[in-house]
């Protein structure tokens, strides 16, 4: 009996309760920060939302089907004296990113009433003559929304019911551009984004410039297409080519050849 029991308590040491090993995991785990920060804001029905610090993830959330979101308790480093937010809308058409300052962080904190700007996605990036681009994303429902695209080039539209917005682009002067938006929603302008959207417009002699050596070649091909179409047509060049192969030529008409004929030489 004695040796049982000698056995059961060296079991006892060797290999811990689960209990007590999961206490012991949990005070190993080092706490990150020091105060808890809360954020609330709005930005598009069912948007999703990512905070960052310095590249540092520190939350995501979800906003609801009226655009608001909401970060309880973000656990934050003292000192803490800025913050990215990027959005990405329900239908991942576009997205947005924003970063901002704050006081430095010495207590716990509430901030509010943040208006993070449309989410912007383009249909392409290159806009050739006779096309178009589609510039498109959503923000609040019936939010004024501001497409910057350079050059002093501002068009605004308004985002529909469900938040929807776009904006068809066309007939731009040829250059580069870089796009973003902004919004105003109950007389609050949003935040502008940090990240924008390249588009280049082109022209014909940008086209043709960029792609000359595939135009000269399809000319070289087409123009001994022709060559050859029309020797093919000579009824002694046929001949040449049949001697060649050793076949009997065929009599050749007496009469005036054809103007394609004697052109060439034949």
């Amino acid at each position: 009996m004695s040796r049982f029991i000698l056995l059961l308590l060296a079991i006892s040491v060797i290999f811990p309760s689960s209990v007590q090993a999961q206490s012991a995991s949990t005070d190993n785990t080092a706490r990150v920060g020091n105060h808890f920060l809360s954020l609330s804001g709005y930005i598009a029905p069912f948007a999703s939302v990512v905070v960052t610090t310095d590249s540092t993830f520190l939350a995501s959330s979800v906003a609801d089907e009226k655009g608001n979101f909401v970060f309880s308790n973000i656990l934050v480093n003292t000192g803490l004296d800025s913050l990215c937010l990027e959005a990405v809308d329900a239908k991942n058409i576009g997205s947005s990113f924003t970063c901002f300052e704050i006081d430095p962080v010495r207590a716990n904190r509430k901030i509010s009433g943040i208006f993070l700007p449309p989410t912007l996605g383009l249909s392409g990036t290159v806009l050739r003559p006779g096309s178009s681009v589609i510039a498109s994303g959503y923000s609040m429902p019936g939010a004024r929304v501001i497409l910057n695209i350079g050059d002093g080039i501002i068009i605004d539209t308004f985002a529909d019911q469900d938040g929807y917005w776009s904006i068809e682009l066309s007939d731009l002067p040829v250059g580069k551009y870089k796009l973003f938006a902004t919004a105003n929603y109950q007389s609050q302008e949003s935040l502008i984004p940090d990240r924008k959207k390249d588009l280049e417009v082109v022209s014909l002699i940008n086209i043709i410039k960029d792609n000359s050596r595939a135009i000269l070649a399809i000319l070289i091909l087409i123009i001994l297409s022709i060559i050859l179409a029309l020797l093919l047509r000579s009824r002694r060049f046929r001949n040449k080519i049949r001697r060649l192969l050793g076949r009997k030529p065929v009599p050749v008409s007496s009469k005036k050849g054809l103007h394609h004929e004697w052109f060439i030489g034949f």
